[in-house]
């Protein structure tokens, strides 16, 4: 009725786009929808965040979505979470350098909710490039790079706490030193990688490798059943959402598919345990599951990049 109205009221297309999408099942016309909203109430930079993730969930192109974002550099500037969205992207392009950079000349303003991400998003963002340097020979700057990855920027405005999971920055380090023949300074950050940080994650796949290169292998080995058992409750579970507390995740916008989402973790999890036990083709066969509910997620390419690294 309110569109009937008023063609031009840009927030009742957006509420028509919710509609279509989470009611209708119709990405379709939320698309369309959300086209119309932005055209006509093109100065809300809140519309480019939900324009972006309807364009996520719809599984648009990295380059796709990266374009959309270049055709609104002044909505872009008022919103942290599609500067980090972006970067993420940028990161997906192999362009790790330029990821690094573009964080790195931005003071971030974290929301309550969105504490981690960012901090995260930057450890894999220097283990990327890390690894990349490491593969060209380039030692010194691989380290660097490691090393920089445990360092949280004052602009990013969030403190580093013991929960900051670095496992993978300090495996790799590791590696990196093993290679150079410098077994201490290796074994330190074996020892550094395999410290307890309670949460189960993918990179928990990286604190069992550096507990195996301890030769605790028995540890290693709960460390990725751990994992298994986490990611195969999510998918035996796939309908139930977390529970409701401190800590529960809030959906974003257009993600209320739970089955959708701990599909995709669940599988995720799975995946990364599976390439600790060296089982390849159960690991590829999770992620490919994993792929089914959204082939460009962060860790499905950062899966792909770090499958033939670990040893």
């Amino acid at each position: 009725k309110a569109v009937e109205c008023n063609p031009r009221h840009g927030k009742a297309w957006r509420n028509l786009s919710f509609y279509y999408f989470d009611k209708e099942k119709n990405p379709e016309d939320a698309l369309t929808a959300m086209e119309k909203a932005l055209e006509f109430k093109g100065d809300d930079p809140r519309l480019l965040l939900e324009y972006e993730q309807l364009l996520k969930n719809t599984n648009a192109s990295i380059e796709q979505r990266l374009a959309v974002y270049d055709r609104y550099p002044e909505l872009l500037k008022e919103r942290d979470d599609c500067y980090l969205d972006r970067l993420t992207m940028i990161s997906q392009t192999g362009d790790f350098k330029g990821a690094i950079d573009l964080a790195a000349a931005k003071r971030f303003h974290i929301y309550e909710g969105g504490e981690g991400k960012l901090t995260k998003q930057h450890a894999w963002m220097y283990v990327l490039y890390g690894n990349r340097l490491a593969a060209q020979g380039k030692t010194e700057e691989a380290e660097s790079a490691y090393r920089n990855g445990t360092i949280v920027p004052k602009s990013y405005g969030e403190a580093k706490t013991f929960f900051n999971q670095e496992a993978h920055l300090y495996y790799y380090l590791g590696m990196l030193k093993e290679k150079m023949g410098e077994t201490k300074a290796a074994q330190n950050a074996y020892e550094n990688a395999s410290e307890y940080k309670a949460t189960v994650s993918e990179i928990s796949l990286f604190r069992a490798l550096a507990l195996r290169k301890l030769g605790k292998n028995e540890e290693a080995e709960q460390v990725l059943d751990e994992m298994i058992a986490a990611g195969e409750n999510s998918v035996i579970n796939k309908d139930m959402r977390s529970y409701y507390g401190v800590g529960s995740p809030s959906p974003m916008p257009f993600e209320n598919d739970i089955v959708k989402q701990n599909l995709k973790s669940g599988n995720i999890l799975q995946a990364y345990a599976y390439l600790g036990k060296n089982r390849m083709e159960k690991a590829d066969a999770c992620i490919l599951e994993a792929k089914k509910q959204d082939p460009n997620d962060f860790l499905i390419y950062v899966y792909d990049l770090i499958k033939d690294t670990l040893n």
